[in-house]
């Protein structure tokens, strides 16, 4: 048999808790989170995905949501995508439905709460 909650117990458990943590008593245990350390992709390595996918800059630019001369910056080496474009690039590597599911997200209708 389940026991009972003392709902009340509780309560007051609560506000001594309360109580304490504006008197300095207690503090809210924190964790730090670092962020993984993310290498840009090479110029080369982007042209390599790009042409293993069989697409042109200007379609590969436009599946990545990009203007095509940025991705011609990035190519030549005169501009870095962020990281999370860098992985995006990579998961498109990795695996070829990628971009086409990006493409899904993009063009669905966003989901009011």
């Amino acid at each position: 048999m389940e026991k009972k909650r003392d709902i009340g117990a509780e309560v007051i458990q609560g506000l001594g808790e309360i109580r304490e943590f504006y008197a300095g008593k207690m503090t809210l245990r924190t964790h730090e989170v670092v962020p993984a350390k993310i290498d840009p992709v090479t110029p080369k390595e982007l042209k390599e995905t790009r042409e293993k996918l069989n697409m042109s800059q200007a379609v590969f630019a436009a599946r990545l949501g990009l203007n095509k001369r940025t991705l011609e910056r990035w190519e030549r080496g005169d501009a870095t995508p962020s990281d999370s474009t860098s992985i995006l690039i990579r998961l498109a590597a990795r695996f070829d439905d990628t971009l086409e599911r990006i493409q899904a997200v993009a063009a669905a209708p966003s989901k009011s709460r």
